[in-house]
């Protein structure tokens, strides 16, 4: 053999005796939903639908003075008409659009963190989940024991300032994008167009604010 053939052989990994690294699932492959499906992660049927599917949507929409047409006017839905209209891409819609719908709000939050330090969900062949948004609480507000104790499932990330007991989630998508690979994995509550109508947007603004409102309630007793 051609010592040159074969440095370049090796160079690529070719005759190399370490094992390829495998290419981890995501919420994108097709066989994602049944590899949950497998491990006891996802049941489908309205059977599995949650017990308190009824008590959620009466928070969803309860009123908030906020969102009223004297605090949130035509006006007000107009300029968020126009910033969405110019939201291309999901770190557009991140960055204007979702600040928007969600106000103001104490909650602890932070926006695309890889859960790197969280144990895998399943058996280690799925990709680490980073949200685009996610609630959680700050980590002074917990013992540090606990932190260290049970930091695999609470501390999603080795930079520890970050919000800590992730929940919550958000993800979004551009004009482009498609969301069939999270949709089919949830329980859909409501549905709005928000960029339909004033009345639309209040009432899709009030449902994810109080659902928000209500996890925070949830986790803090």
């Amino acid at each position: 053999m051609d010592i040159k053939d074969s440095k370049k052989r090796a160079a690529s990994g070719e005759d190399s005796d370490r094992p390829s690294k495998a290419k981890k699932m995501s919420t994108r492959n097709r066989n994602f939903r049944q590899h949950l499906i497998d491990r006891g992660y996802f049941r489908v049927g309205h059977d599995d639908e949650p017990a308190n599917l009824e008590e959620i949507h009466n928070r969803l929409i309860q009123p908030r003075p906020s969102l009223s047409p004297a605090c949130f006017p035509r006006e007000a839905f107009l300029t968020f008409w126009r910033i969405h209209q110019d939201a291309s891409n999901e770190a557009k819609v991140m960055n204007a659009v979702f600040p928007i719908i969600t106000a103001t709000t104490a909650i602890p939050s932070e926006m695309n963190v890889q859960f790197e330090t969280l144990e895998d969900l399943t058996d280690g062949s799925i990709t680490k989940a980073q949200p685009h948004h996610y609630d959680g609480t700050r980590p002074a507000k917990l013992n540090t024991q606990i932190r260290e104790d049970f930091a695999p499932y609470i501390v999603p990330s080795t930079n520890n300032t970050l919000p800590c007991l992730p929940n919550f989630f958000t993800e979004v998508k551009g004009p482009d994008g498609s969301m069939a690979p999270y949709t089919s994995r949830t329980t859909q509550l409501r549905s709005f167009a928000m960029d339909d109508t004033p009345d639309t947007f209040r009432q899709g603004a009030t449902a994810l604010r109080n659902a928000r409102d209500w996890v925070k309630e949830k986790w803090e007793r």
